[in-house]
């Protein structure tokens, strides 16, 4: 025999809802240093070019000596866009 507990519902919405902030709060992400944030300016002109990630993993390893991935390129290029604000004028000219 399964024996019901009876809780309020108003309370334990409560605590489940106080239990996702404390988890959200953890999970936050946090913005690491990266071995191509000193190459950003280079790497950012040369995506407005029209360069691949492929390509600008070719140019780290040949002009830079960085050997990077084509992905590790692209996830670097998402993690900047989203730092910088879509109404920013570049600071490259």
């Amino acid at each position: 025999m399964v024996t019901q507990h009876k809780y309020p519902q108003g309370e334990l919405s409560q605590q489940l809802n106080e239990i996702r902030e404390q988890r959200q709060l953890v999970r936050k992400r946090r913005y690491s240093r990266s071995r191509l944030d000193r190459y950003r300016a280079e790497i950012e002109a040369l995506a407005e070019q029209g360069a691949s990630w492929q390509e600008i993993a070719l140019w780290l390893r040949q002009y830079k000596r960085t050997k990077v991935d084509r992905t590790t390129v692209g996830r670097r290029l998402k993690v900047w866009r989203a730092l910088t604000p879509p109404d920013d004028t570049p600071y490259l000219e």
